[in-house]
Order: C-alpha cells, then structure tokens, then sequence
C-alpha cells in the first residue's frame, strides 16, 4: 500500500465500522482482521507524519513539510520572543525642525594679571583726573614777567641757579627734539610729550612737570637735571580719546616755583 492511499483506506475503514446498521457480507473481513488493519494503517500513518516532520527523504522524493496553523503561530511566537531578548538597537531620534541647539556654557575666564608698563621707569602711571587742585602759593610767584617762547609756551626767569630756555608740547621726540609742535590738535593723540631744555651751571637739580586736563589733576613727574649748560628733558603723557579740550602742563622748579607753563587744546 502506498503512503498516499494509506489515509484513505483507513478513512475508509473506519466508515464501514461506524455506520449504522450496515450488515456484514460473508466477504467482510472478521473483527480480528480489521484490528489488524487498523494497526498496520496507524503505524504506517505515523511512520509517514514523522518523516514529513523531521523533513527525511523516502522513495528518492523529499515530500513538502506541511504544517497547521496552530504550528506556524507557536512558531511565530518563539521568534517573538527571541528577539525580544535580543540586545536593542540605539532608538533613533529624529532631528527637531525649527529648534536651534542650545549653546554651551561659556567657560568662565580665568584671571589675569594686567601689568601696565611703561617706556620709562621715571614715569608713573597715569591716573584718572581728579578734582581741581589748586596750585601751591609758591607756583603763583614767579621771579618776573613770563617770555613766550613758541605760542602757548610761557617761561619765567628764576633768578636763581636753574633757567628754564625751551619749552614745547609734542606729540614725539625725533633725535632729542620735538616733532609735531601745536597749540591746537585735531584729534587726541596717544601720547603727548613736555620738552624742556635747562642751563644749569652747577649742581644737580630736580624740577617737576604738572598735568592738567580742564584743570583736573592727570598726573606728576619729577625729573633730574644734571650740571650742563644745555640739558634736554622732557616727560610723557597717556591720553584717552575722550580726553579732549584744554590741556596744559606746569613747570615747577627745585623750590616749586613755577618756572614755565604750556597751554593747548584738543579738538573733540
């Protein structure tokens, strides 16, 4: 018997058996003969669902694994749950339109020492303009009537030891003398320069130069001048841009005399 027919005969048989009121011809087979057949159907039946589930290969044909539903959704099931345990890929966020990023923290800067140098160990910083200082009573007496020697540059004789003979403000000093005389600037340079030439026959002197702004107080600075009959000296001056208007700087000789004063102006 073939495989193929095998369902069928035992489908077969067992209708005879079940149906009612069917009389047995003298060709039916006995009760023991059909219990015999029924157990070669079965094992046969079994012995061909076996190979069709473990997918082996009989009469040189490899027949089709054919399975119910109930087996493809426990199958389906167990994939499930295998990929559930699976370790999960990343989850990909998608970009937000229209959001710009959120900018970093700046980082906070770190502190630094500002040094403020100068050209000259002389030369102190400059200050910021304070209240008007009155000058000393001493500057107000001069030894005698006041000699221009460039426009807005005034010096007085001493009578003394000490003789103030140029005096100039610039803007630069080319080979020990001033470059760029004015008594009115168009704009505010970055450094200005109090240029004075003394005869000193004897011993070494001090004299002080006095900046003003407005007449507010800039700045002081005290100078040597040393036995010459002509010695050069002058002192410099740290401008702001918003420093403009009338300016000047005050020659003060070794007892505080005034000695000679230079009057200019800076456009705004």
């Amino acid at each position: 018997m073939k495989h193929a027919n095998a369902p069928l005969a035992v489908a077969a048989a067992l209708a005879l058996l079940a149906a009612p009121g069917c009389e047995r011809s003298p060709r039916d087979p006995s009760p023991e003969e059909l219990a015999a057949i029924k157990a070669e159907l079965k094992a046969e039946l079994k012995a061909e669902l076996l190979e069709e589930l473990r997918g082996t290969v009989r009469a040189g044909a490899a027949p089709p694994v054919r399975l119910s539903e109930a087996e493809r959704v426990a199958i389906a099931e167990a994939r499930a749950r295998t990929d559930d345990d699976a370790p999960s890929a990343p989850p990909v966020v998608s970009p937000r339109v229209g959001v710009p990023p959120t900018p970093a923290e700046p980082a906070q800067p770190s502190a630094v020492a500002v040094v403020d140098e100068h050209d000259d160990p002389e030369i102190p910083p400059t200050p910021t303009p304070s209240e008007p200082e009155q000058p000393p009573d001493a500057a107000d007496r001069e030894a005698g009537p006041a000699r221009e020697v460039r426009p807005g540059m005034l010096v007085y004789p001493t009578g003394g030891e000490i003789e103030l003979v140029d005096l100039a403000i610039a803007t630069s000093i080319a080979q020990r003398e001033p470059q760029d005389v004015h008594v009115v600037y168009d704009h505010m340079p970055e450094l200005f320069f109090c240029y004075t030439v003394f005869a000193n026959p004897n011993t070494e002197q001090m004299v002080t130069h006095v900046w003003r702004h407005g007449g507010r107080l800039v700045s002081k600075v005290e100078l040597e001048v040393g036995k010459s009959p002509k010695w050069r000296t002058w002192s410099r001056q740290r401008t702001r841009r918003d420093w403009t208007g009338p300016w000047s700087c005050e020659v003060l000789g070794p007892d505080g005399h005034r000695i000679g004063i230079a009057s200019f102006d800076v456009k705004g």
